[in-house]
């Protein structure tokens, strides 16, 4: 099954030059589930239509925005993700969001952001409300900005013991989003795994 992976932008101060990056390491976990990712440029944001037609023709079956960066400081990148949302709800494309990614679906149904304190850089606590989805009781968190609100047509899947919101999904868009980072585990989770292959129905051989 191939999938459109979004990219974070890295700048190169030495020679002035911006590229689109991805961990190896969630690379590596789509790979090791038989999934097939495909990784979008940012070049993307002014060229819709040509995304869409490319998206069309490889027979793009599911797409997932990755973490990194704030929303708002690549606006390309922004851009890009808006278009690639766009194509997948119109096109009942299932959607995983990592981090920033879940970021982005709350942008994408009109929802704001706020700061939010001790969320980089550590473990924490999550409560799981889901009833399709599994989580680990705790996970990494790298995140500076969270959900004021879950998105219309979205349910709350998972909420951190500040109550901040760590997991949205939604049955209409077939789209679950998570807070946390399952590439950047020293070992990664089985529940992750699992939800990953239920969201794009991996069947189990």
């Amino acid at each position: 099954m191939f999938i459109a992976v979004s990219q974070r932008i890295t700048k190169l101060k030495k020679v002035n030059e911006y590229r689109d990056s991805l961990d190896q390491r969630l690379i590596k976990l789509l790979i090791d589930i038989n999934l097939k990712p495909i990784l979008i440029p940012n070049i993307f944001y002014t060229k819709k239509k040509l995304l869409n037609n490319i998206l069309n023709k490889i027979k793009i079956k599911g797409l997932i925005l990755t973490g990194g960066d704030n929303i708002g400081k690549y606006k390309n990148r922004d851009q890009t993700e808006l278009n690639l949302l766009n194509w997948a709800v119109k096109n009942s494309i299932p959607i995983l969001g990592i981090c920033r990614g879940m970021q982005m679906i709350a942008k994408f149904n009109k929802v704001k952001l706020r700061k939010v304190k001790n969320h980089v850089k550590r473990n924490h606590l999550i409560i799981n409300k889901s009833k399709k989805f599994k989580f680990d009781k705790i996970v990494n968190s790298y995140h500076e900005y969270k959900l004021i609100k879950c998105p219309k047509n979205f349910e709350i899947s998972a909420i951190a013991a500040d109550n901040s919101i760590e997991g949205i999904e939604s049955e209409k868009y077939k789209t679950l989003a998570i807070m946390w980072h399952p590439e950047r585990n020293k070992k990664i989770s089985k529940n992750d795994i699992l939800n990953i292959k239920k969201l794009f129905q991996i069947s189990e051989k």
